[in-house]
């Protein structure tokens, strides 16, 4: 008959080691997860020599502002 003693610094690894893995699965599923969000258009083929630059001055906070007139 084999006895097992379970100490704290057992106990600590094995708690460790589930959160691990917990944080590794949920991360992955949000990476694979079919999101709708809009993203931004980085680069667009073309024949022509031109030069966009856009400026997100709010950082991307979306609340807008109103207008006090």
């Amino acid at each position: 008959m084999k006895l097992f003693i379970i100490t704290k610094r057992k106990l600590m690894m094995f708690a460790c080691l589930t959160v691990a893995v917990v944080i590794t699965i949920v991360g992955s599923a949000n990476v694979f997860a079919n999101s709708q969000k809009l993203l931004p258009i980085y680069c667009v083929e073309t024949n022509k020599k031109q030069i966009a630059i856009s400026f997100d001055a709010a950082w991307g906070n979306s609340k807008k502002v109103q207008n006090t007139n």
